[in-house]
């Protein structure tokens, strides 16, 4: 199978995955309000609670919601321009922002999940005859992105252990084994501390052969270049450890995003749930094959804003309410990166497929 066949039929199962867990969560919610015998509203019915926020005395809410995330691309250049700079590449705060926003727009709106780091990574090796340095830079990015929201939901976990709404939330997988929030994120930073001890510790290097694995991949020179660059950040452990830190500014904007989004539905749930449950989905989101999450971000969403999170009485009105609060994220998340697309065409960036054909061709002359 060539590699056009590959991405169409990995494109595919992310579809597929998208609408199926689509069409679970809308066969378990309520599309209409239910009404008892004397004509009162039982249960709120999805389409309600969600025009609910585009309503006059709520919107305030929503333009908050907008105005949190545009943040966060800000928050991620300052980041990535950290660790560009360990590299020796130097990019001004202004370019790094600009090229952030412009991978959010593409992250927003593509299928996939990897089309902004693309062109994050083509403009990175651009402006540097380091090319794979650059591209290990928009990988390590994501990575510790990811590793810092964890460590920000354990903090703000351990300060809230024995609340008895947080230890009773589980997730419950497949044939009916459950997890509980503390196991979930718990068991995500194990693995990340086995997946750091793999890449800088020189003893579990030799210990797995990772140097043999290395040279057997495609495109190997690269590939050796950019697991040495990523390396580099060994000697940095005060740089990785503050590009953590700020990557929890990025993630506190996001959250306030989600956060306006629940009260802009009338809600007035304790942030601190979304500081621990929404870190939770969008790890479990990220690892689950979809079109940019949708479909899994939805569905987690019902296992973990529950009646009792969100301030609610019927289980039943909670699942269409967690829903909702998602799509109201998702319409305020797609008008703050839509300035990325303005930054897109005024500048004339290169598509994504030019980008991916260019770092292509720079995997193949490596």
């Amino acid at each position: 199978m060539n590699a056009t066949a590959r991405k169409y039929l990995w494109l595919a199962v992310r579809v597929l995955v998208s609408a199926a867990c689509i069409v679970y969560v809308a066969r378990k919610i309520p599309w209409f309000a239910q009404v008892d015998d004397a004509g009162n509203v039982v249960t709120r019915g999805f389409l309600g609670i969600f025009a609910a926020a585009f309503q006059r005395g709520q919107w305030h809410f929503l333009v908050a919601a907008v105005a949190a995330y545009m943040l966060s691309p800000l928050f991620g250049a300052w980041r990535w321009r950290m660790l560009l700079r360990i590299q020796g590449i130097r990019l001004t705060l202004r370019e790094a922002w600009r090229l952030t926003y412009i991978g959010f727009f593409f992250n927003t709106f593509m299928p996939g999940v990897t089309g902004g780091d693309i062109i994050k990574a083509y403009y990175a090796a651009k402006y540097t005859d380091r090319k794979a340095e650059a591209v290990a830079t928009v990988f390590l990015d994501r990575v510790l992105g990811m590793l810092g929201m964890a460590m920000m939901c354990v903090c703000v976990l351990a300060l809230q252990w024995s609340r008895p709404t947080i230890a009773d939330t589980r997730w419950t997988l497949p044939g009916g084994l459950g997890l509980s929030i503390r196991e979930v994120i718990l068991a995500f930073l194990g693995f990340a501390v086995l997946g750091a001890m793999l890449v800088y510790s020189r003893r579990v290097r030799r210990w797995t052969r990772i140097e043999r694995l290395i040279a057997r991949l495609p495109f190997q020179p690269l590939v050796h270049r950019v697991d040495q660059a990523v390396f580099v950040y060994r000697h940095h452990r005060r740089a990785v450890l503050l590009a953590i830190l700020q990557s929890w500014c990025a993630h506190a904007v996001s959250i306030a995003s989600v956060y306006c989004s629940a009260r802009a539905l009338g809600l007035d749930p304790s942030p601190v749930y979304f500081f621990i449950f929404m870190p939770v989905v969008w790890i479990l989101a990220s690892f689950i094959p979809s079109v940019g999450g949708l479909g899994p971000m939805e569905t987690l969403s019902q296992e973990f804003f529950t009646a009792a999170v969100l301030g609610l009485a019927d289980p039943q009105e909670a699942l269409s309410v967690a829903v909702a609060m998602i799509l109201v994220f998702r319409v305020a998340m797609f008008v703050a990166v839509l300035p990325g697309a303005v930054l897109h065409i005024l500048h004339g960036e290169v598509t994504i497929r030019q980008a991916r054909n260019a770092m292509a061709a720079v995997e193949g002359h490596e």
